[in-house]
């Protein structure tokens, strides 16, 4: 993916800020603090799994730009686009068939497809929310992780590609350096993110027949990545996002943390059908702590 980034020393004197993209050209978005505490606020009471930022940055292009007049109502209208309500098919207790409402988030690049904006678009419109984030702005939901040790702290990309290339991995540097992006969006550890596609695809070896798709999605997001497959970018995040919200509740007494992601007591639920998932993750999270710390 294409990163369009500018130098802090730009940001920091506040001159108008241009990218370009191909024929595109985009300004730094123009809402006020105002506007963007409303983005906050609004997108939160719609539903506290959406980026708030990603609906800002949807309304940037819907407005050209242009936040002058946007209403409340015009804020929630373009929260609940990232809302997608799905009938799933579940065995009742009587073992016949019934039909349930699952709730699906959807990412920016879901709702931007879906409205006719291109890859390009998409792109312009990531790079715009890394320099909002390095202007200080919080990218997530608010609120911090309630587990220290599974916060976001920086790791050398290297260090963590090592480790999956000893297991075979298909992961390029740049596919490491995409997690950790997201993993610092939401607040994460980085090792936990790639402990998860170690526990749920091993980490996908390169000589695997679909080696390519699952790289998509090695979290199994949205139930698998046959079901899902999109980018590596957006899996991540949503991967990302996952763990930021199951983390906001601290664990019970004596329970460790990452057995409480998937503990069906979690007020945000399951991450994986598995009973056995999260030891097999805290068995991995622990060896790429144990190999950074060696090397």
């Amino acid at each position: 993916m294409t990163r369009h980034l500018l130098p802090a020393a730009i940001l920091a004197v506040g001159l108008p800020i241009i990218l370009f993209a191909g024929a595109f050209t985009a300004l730094m978005p123009s809402g006020s603090p105002d506007v963007i505490q409303r983005f906050q606020d609004i997108t939160a009471k719609v539903s506290t799994q959406i980026n708030w930022m990603d609906v800002y940055m949807f309304e940037y292009f819907v407005r050209q730009n242009d936040f002058e007049n946007i209403t409340d109502t015009d804020i929630e209208n373009a929260a609940r686009r990232f809302i997608k309500q799905k009938r799933v098919r579940v065995t009742g207790s009587d073992g016949k068939a019934e039909y349930d409402t699952e709730t699906i988030i959807l990412s920016l690049l879901d709702v931007m497809t879906q409205a006719g904006y291109t890859h390009d678009d998409y792109e312009m419109a990531i790079s715009l929310e890394e320099i909002l984030r390095g202007a200080d702005m919080p990218a997530g939901p608010i609120g911090d992780i309630s587990v220290p040790e599974l916060r976001y702290t920086p790791i050398p990309p290297e260090k963590l590609y090592d480790y999956v290339h000893q297991r075979g991995s298909i992961f390029t540097l740049q596919d490491i350096q995409t997690i950790e992006a997201a993993a610092q969006a939401y607040d994460i550890n980085p090792a936990l993110l790639i402990a998860i596609t170690g526990q749920e695809e091993s980490f996908v070896p390169a000589n695997w027949p679909n080696a390519q798709q699952i790289r998509n999605n090695p979290f199994n997001v949205y139930h698998s990545w046959q079901e899902y497959n999109t980018t590596l970018a957006d899996s991540a995040m949503i991967a990302a996002n996952t763990i930021y919200h199951k983390l906001l509740n601290p664990p019970p007494q004596n329970e460790d943390a990452i057995q409480w992601l998937n503990d069906p007591l979690n007020p945000w639920g399951i991450y994986a059908e598995d009973p056995h998932w999260a030891y097999g993750v805290e068995d991995i999270f622990h060896s790429i702590e144990a190999y950074i710390n060696s090397h």
